[in-house]
């Protein structure tokens, strides 16, 4: 019986070098798209044939290295193509067209898009996302993956401003003395306290969040008169401490409105499609009209957790100005606001 051939090193780490070599090299973006090419051909490679899940990551990060060259070399182009158009291009460019076609590049425009996206990241953000994706291997290299972090670190940049402003604004500050016959408040709830991290890599929140013991802190109890109308925003998960919530301020819990949306969002057991405001009233306090119904339609908003005009309306109809919105999101006509987000007093 013969002895079987013995097999020669394993090629696989020297293809990955050979790679990185020749994107070192490359000076077209046909070079480059030809690495990007191989470099994710080898990535499906050595995961469907159960190769070393090191040399998949590898092969992974030089993919993402060459979209990221493929980006610059892409926002060059249209750098140059505009300049060109600006001052109207020598006789050579005035004979070709004025910008180069994508499909011509044998690119994609989502492609282009992303790839852009993945050369304007920082550098630092990108070799740390790369450091962390080798070193553990349970975290797969992905386009997708690297977009995800450059979006939260925008949105931890945004939530750190609006902390600085809330830890400088005092609410004593704008609301000193003054007391309201309605209120609507649209707490930031904390997204960790809520067990709704990272719904479909998504979830949590641009703005500075609050632990709900902050947030039962806050002086609604003395900004609203004693007969007044309480609406607050809660998630479905939260439904438990808005009433507790109304309770630590002085409200009793009177009914629930539902906000009706066309289609459904995140969730990690259902996919939410509603979202609801307890409503509360301190004292004694009628409707200001008697047809009111529970629920109301509207389109979501383009903003993360804005609210509908429909809402807005809702409460101007039904209960008495003035008005304050704590944590209101802008400044709105007629109300008071309150937030890190709104400019403040009535309009």
């Amino acid at each position: 019986m013969r002895a079987p051939a013995k097999l020669g090193p394993d090629p696989t780490p020297a293809l990955v070098a050979r790679l990185r070599a020749l994107l070192k090299n490359a000076e077209t973006l046909d070079e480059v798209l030809h690495v990007r090419g191989i470099a994710s051909g080898a990535e499906k490679f050595f995961k469907a044939a159960q190769h070393s899940r090191h040399m998949a990551q590898e092969a992974a990060e030089v993919r993402l290295r060459a979209e990221r060259r493929a980006g610059e070399m892409l926002i060059d182009m249209e750098r140059k193509g505009e300049r060109d158009s600006g001052r109207g291009g020598d006789r050579k460019s005035q004979l070709q067209p004025a910008t180069v076609k994508l499909p011509d590049l044998g690119v994609e425009k989502t492609q282009s898009h992303r790839w852009q996206q993945i050369a304007r990241v920082p550098g630092p953000l990108f070799e740390s996302y790369i450091e962390r994706g080798v070193e553990e291997e349970h975290d797969e290299l992905t386009t997708a993956g690297l977009l995800r972090v450059l979006k939260e670190q925008h949105r931890e940049k945004k939530r750190a401003h609006n902390r600085r402003i809330v830890e400088d604004t005092e609410y004593a500050e704008s609301l000193v003395g003054e007391s309201y016959p309605t209120i609507v408040i649209d707490p930031p709830w904390d997204w960790g306290d809520e067990g709704d991290v990272d719904q479909f890599g998504r979830g949590r929140p641009e703005y500075a969040t609050m632990p709900v013991e902050e947030i039962a802190a806050l002086p609604v109890e003395e900004l609203a008169d004693d007969d007044a109308h309480l609406y607050l925003w809660i998630t479905n998960r939260s439904l438990p401490k808005g009433f507790d919530l109304l309770d630590a301020w002085g409200f009793r819990y009177v009914t629930a409105l539902t906000w009706c949306k066309p289609s459904i969002g995140m969730g990690n057991y259902f996919r939410g499609s509603t979202e609801h405001v307890l409503f509360g009233v301190r004292g004694s306090l009628d409707l200001l009209v008697r047809d009111a119904g529970t629920w109301f339609a509207a389109k979501r908003t383009s903003e993360h957790s804005g609210k509908p005009a429909e809402f807005y309306q809702l409460v101007e109809r039904c209960s008495p100005g003035p008005w304050l919105e704590m944590f209101a999101r802008g400044p709105r006509k007629g109300w008071k606001v309150w937030g890190a987000e709104s400019d403040g007093g009535a309009t």
